[in-house]
């Protein structure tokens, strides 16, 4: 039963359309170096569990539930991976107490939402150099951003966190 429920699962996140929606909002040279792919936490931990990488990032859509946060609490501590951006958007209005103190490891920016829906966070592990960019922000209406730019040994990256509301029009959205 696991293993059935797993699987449709899976099946139905390799069914949707978001690569696609991706690939057309982009350059050809930028999507094609695309590679999307969605893992069940066994097939995260035996894909990534040897790997090393400079930066690495983890996002998910909470949907403004309070519920969820428990979730995303025990299934990153699942998740053989300590990651050092981890990007949270429907963190919703009334949550802002869980989530500047859900992970204590990481610094916590927010981007609080004009309703009870939407709302972003971003943690990052609190041993790496960061600065806000607000000079990168879309500045679009209905879209909630936080952008940072990380320093690490030798290195900079910069991280966004987007979410855009499902009212607002994806083709506006496109940039």
């Amino acid at each position: 039963e696991m293993e059935s429920t797993r699987h449709k699962y899976v099946q139905m996140m390799l069914e949707n359309n978001f690569q696609k929606q991706l690939a057309e909002s982009t350059t050809n040279e930028m999507a094609e170096s695309f590679d999307c792919k969605y893992y069940d936490i066994d097939e995260f931990n035996h894909a990534f569990s040897d790997q090393y990488f400079s930066l690495s990032s983890f996002h998910v859509n909470l949907g403004s539930s309070f519920k969820n946060f428990a979730v995303l609490k025990a299934h990153i501590s699942e998740l053989k991976a300590d990651f050092d951006t981890i990007i949270i958007s429907e963190t919703g209005r009334n949550n802002l107490n869980i989530c500047a103190t859900m992970f204590p490891n990481y610094n916590f920016f927010y981007n609080e939402p004009p309703g009870l829906k939407g709302g972003l966070g971003v943690y990052i592990r609190n041993n790496l150099d960061v600065v806000e960019r607000d000079d990168l922000k879309l500045n679009l209406e209905r879209v909630e951003e936080i952008w940072l730019e990380i320093k690490t040994i030798g290195k900079q990256a910069i991280i966004g966190g987007i979410y855009r509301h499902p009212d607002y029009d994806c083709e506006t959205f496109k940039v």
